[in-house]
């Protein structure tokens, strides 16, 4: 059989916040999907045409890890997540970057804001 490369996949919306997609499409998050197995796994770049609200993501830059991948014709529920999402940060110690305004977005460690000595460069 052929060497297959996924172009999307399709997932409970219910499972994520309402609005972590940015621009509605999610476009530019990166999502990591895992062989069956969870021996390795594969990055995609998510682009305009998904719809994360009824559930769908899509992309077309990605999945070229790990040399030939494998073989998955009937692959259903395998492991995943998302990084590179602004409306995911819920974690201390996570970050976004926003190429667009140059901000950097931090989930502070801790009670309190971070002190006048934190910067990023």
């Amino acid at each position: 059989t052929t060497f297959q490369r996924f172009a999307g996949l399709d997932f409970d919306p219910a499972r994520l916040p309402q609005d972590w997609a940015s621009g509605g499409t999610g476009e530019g998050a990166v999502v990591h999907a895992f062989h069956q197995a969870l021996w390795g796994n594969w990055q995609f770049e998510v682009n305009r045409s998904s719809d994360p609200s009824a559930g769908r993501l899509r992309w077309t830059k990605g999945g070229y890890q790990e040399a030939r991948g494998s073989n998955y014709p009937d692959a259903v529920g395998g492991q995943w997540y998302i990084e590179n999402a602004l409306g995911l940060l819920d974690s201390p110690g996570e970050w976004y970057h926003d190429e667009a305004s140059l901000r950097l977005y931090l989930m502070v460690n801790g009670t309190a804001p971070p002190g006048p000595g934190v910067a990023a460069g």
